[in-house]
């Protein structure tokens, strides 16, 4: 199992309200292998909040660990962490400013109340570990 922790290097944005939202870069992992999968690990609320390039990461989960994201890496990837209760919608369109680079945001630690988040690569399912051993 190899972990590459996504927990710095974010930017957050700021929508018209004055709500806060993050986002993240990241290239897709190499040397990925047959059978091996690349798993996104968070922790469960923040889990079901992601959006990957465009789409959310999933639609409801409680409690599960991660979700299997290999066929859905491109070469750059985007994740967004919108404001809380907002809208699909309004999290999609925002989405597509910042992959066309025409919403603004500001470097900043991604606040640690978030968690960790992480792709992991392995052949098993990701448990509990992937998530809470930093």
């Amino acid at each position: 199992m190899h972990r590459i922790n996504l927990t710095a290097a974010w930017s957050r944005f700021r929508t018209a309200d004055g709500r806060e939202g993050w986002t993240r870069w990241f290239g897709c992992p190499t040397n990925v292998t047959t059978p091996e999968q690349v798993w996104l690990v968070a922790e469960p609320q923040v889990q079901t909040q992601l959006w990957l390039n465009g789409k959310p990461l999933v639609e409801a989960a409680p409690g599960a660990t991660g979700v299997v994201v290999t066929a859905r890496l491109c070469p750059r990837n985007l994740l967004v962490l919108p404001p809380p209760d907002t809208e699909a919608a309004e999290t999609g369109a925002w989405a597509e400013a910042l992959q066309a680079g025409s919403l603004a945001t500001t470097r900043a630690s991604l606040p640690s109340a978030w968690g960790l988040i992480a792709l992991v690569i392995t052949e098993d399912v990701v448990d509990s570990e992937a998530v809470t051993n930093r």
